[in-house]
């Protein structure tokens, strides 16, 4: 027969079955009662009563003065480690000691329950020198019961739940905020397209204070577009690099042609520019001159986009 059931009428169930079935339940090994370890000679430790499992086998470990290594030169790290060996039929289960500058990596199958190989883990841990032990530290972790574990997860989704209801609250106060934002944007920067008259804002924009700062501007409205003139007093641009001058976040305002011309108080010079996803970037030539006098340089930036109905 190639298919059958465990664990029903009659059936015979196995100490294999059974660690096979608590090894899927529990984590891989942990203590689930008592467990301590203390130096209680010069080269040996003590271990207190205790219960675990390891890999699905249930361990009891009874308290006991258990002989370790020394170092054979110098100080080196030392290893109380329990050995689960099933090709082992008289002692499956044992505590061992090591010593090494470096321990060496834990030889952990983990499927010891099909294979019958073996599985370590360490207990303990220590310093050893060529006399005596030190530095006793208990490492074997306490194991997580099934209702601890449920009882984790459960506080682990109500806390995601709840920063999840955060976030979306947040993210909703934040949509309304920027709504807000562009709704006073809009009614500013509508108030003076129809007014058609000077303005003393960048109003659709944000200009880049290291950069510039604006001085004065006009707009005007005819034939179904908004034609703007606005002057920035330069602060810092160099000659002969793309500079980033002013960020227009609006949609309604996408700007279809620009310009700007540099005065330095007695001769003017065109200058390059772009709109690059939304910042105005101007390109001043290098021959271009700067004057002394800061007060002196302005930026005269004019251009056009679609009026909104």
């Amino acid at each position: 027969m190639s298919i059958y059931a465990k664990r029903i009428d009659e059936s015979i169930i196995t100490p294999k079955d059974d660690r096979i079935l608590f090894d899927a339940i529990f984590d891989n090994y942990g203590l689930i009662y008592g467990g301590s370890a203390k130096m209680s000679a010069v080269n040996k430790i003590n271990v207190g009563a205790a219960r675990g499992f390891i890999k699905g086998t249930e361990i009891i470990v009874e308290e006991e003065d258990i002989a370790v290594e020394l170092s054979d030169s110098g100080t080196k790290s030392g290893r109380l480690k329990i050995i689960v060996d099933y090709t082992n039929t008289e002692n499956p289960v044992a505590f061992t000691s090591e010593v090494a500058t470096s321990l060496p990596a834990l030889e952990q199958d983990d499927l010891i329950n099909y294979t019958n190989g073996v599985y370590e883990v360490a207990y303990a841990t220590y310093t050893a020198s060529e006399t005596s032990i030190s530095d006793v530290k208990l490492v074997m972790p306490t194991l997580e019961t099934v209702k601890e574990k449920l009882k984790r997860l459960n506080t682990d989704l109500s806390t995601k739940a709840n920063a999840a209801d955060l976030a979306a609250k947040a993210s909703a106060a934040d949509l309304n905020a920027e709504k807000n934002t562009r709704a006073s944007v809009d009614a500013s920067l509508q108030s003076q397209i129809n007014d058609t008259k000077s303005v003393a804002s960048f109003a659709f924009g944000t200009i880049i204070s290291t950069v510039a700062e604006f001085s004065d501007g006009y707009l005007n409205k005819k034939d179904g577009v908004v034609y703007f003139s606005f002057e920035f007093k330069i602060i810092n641009i160099t000659n002969g690099v793309t500079t980033n001058i002013a960020s227009i976040p609006y949609k309604p305002y996408g700007i279809c042609h620009c310009s700007a011309t540099l005065y330095n108080g007695n001769t003017s010079f065109p200058v390059f520019t772009a709109i690059n996803d939304g910042i105005i970037q101007v390109h001043l030539p290098s021959d271009c001159v700067l004057s002394s006098n800061k007060e002196n340089n302005k930026l005269r930036f004019s251009g056009s986009f679609p009026a909104k109905n």
